[in-house]
């Protein structure tokens, strides 16, 4: 779904003219207990509902690209069977529509790039990367080429151990695409369970197609930034300063949560799946700040951390 996002709304500070935010924003759901085994479907139930996609969401705007993988149970601080070796959560993106490039998945389809959270600890920890396909044709050979400029070292923009969701995150030119690009991608987790790899996709069959959106177009400048939510914590004023600086980048999030806000289902880790896309909202605004320069890599830690309790509190 293609739809124009305007902001217009009125702060303590003049913010001018609207922002105008392109987004596309829809939801692919998945069958349950659909995992795919080697060989062939298998539709069978290994007893880790985390490892079954339930539904996944997408979201273009601000030039970032965002994907909420909704799980049927909730990610596990420890694996409990000793069945289990590693898990993984992908998206596999072909960004060029060049068969000539990336990994032959089929005729139609060669994903260049891969976005990957993964654990071969017991999910003790989680691992976000992006990746390259570096190998040729079929050759399952991908490199690591850092941290994306959005979520730097992040694993996750939220959810992940604890709960039945996470959301990951990547700029436009960490993947090399560009406003007008047309991608294809498809989701997917995976796990290696007794030296048997099993995969759930998201399509089941198929990818989905969009065409990029442009970053943002702003008609003119603005000087604040509509306020943090009422149970935020306060932000110190140098901090509150620089986000007002950079108030007319960050209201591109304003087309983003048109997206983020809407109905989902409950998360039993947290008080709402609102809450979780609200805090969503609120960390790419410190990430963009942080980006430019404007607050420390302590101060964000920081604001993130306390931003989180305070949902995970509730109100009051």
């Amino acid at each position: 779904m293609l739809a124009t996002v305007a902001t217009n709304q009125q702060t303590a500070g003049q913010i001018g003219r609207a922002a105008i935010e392109p987004v596309i924003a829809s939801y692919v759901s998945d069958g349950a207990h659909d995992l795919v085994g080697e060989g062939g479907r298998t539709g069978v139930d290994l007893g880790e509902p985390y490892l079954d996609l339930s539904r996944l969401g997408y979201g273009i705007a601000g030039g970032s690209l965002y994907f909420r993988f909704e799980l049927r149970g909730q990610i596990p601080s420890q694996v409990e069977t000793t069945h289990i070796d590693s898990i993984w959560y992908q998206v596999l993106l072909d960004v060029d529509a060049d068969s000539s490039t990336g990994y032959v998945w089929s005729g139609d389809f060669t994903p260049d790039y891969m976005l990957q959270l993964d654990s071969s600890s017991g999910i003790t920890d989680l691992d976000f990367g992006v990746r390259k396909h570096s190998g040729a044709g079929n050759d399952w050979s991908w490199a690591l080429i850092g941290s994306t400029e959005r979520s730097g070292g992040d694993a996750v923009l939220a959810g992940g151990i604890g709960q039945d969701f996470f959301v990951l995150s990547c700029r436009y030119g960490d993947i090399s695409v560009s406003e007008g690009s047309r991608i294809r991608f498809f989701v997917r987790s995976g796990v290696l369970y007794d030296g048997i790899v099993y995969n759930d996709f998201v399509p089941d069959k198929g990818t989905v197609i969009v065409t990029l959106p442009p970053a943002v177009t702003t008609s003119s400048s603005a000087t604040s930034l509509p306020p943090c939510p009422p149970d935020c914590p306060s932000m110190v004023p140098a901090v509150a300063v620089a986000i007002a600086i950079v108030g007319a980048v960050l209201l591109v999030i304003a087309g983003l949560a048109s997206f983020l806000r809407r109905p989902m289902r409950p998360s039993p880790a947290s008080q709402s799946a609102a809450s979780d896309w609200r805090y969503v909202e609120y960390l790419a605004k410190l990430e963009d700040l942080k980006s430019r320069g404007e607050i420390s890599e302590g101060a964000y830690l920081k604001l993130r951390k306390e931003f989180w309790e305070k949902l995970e509190q509730g109100p009051g």
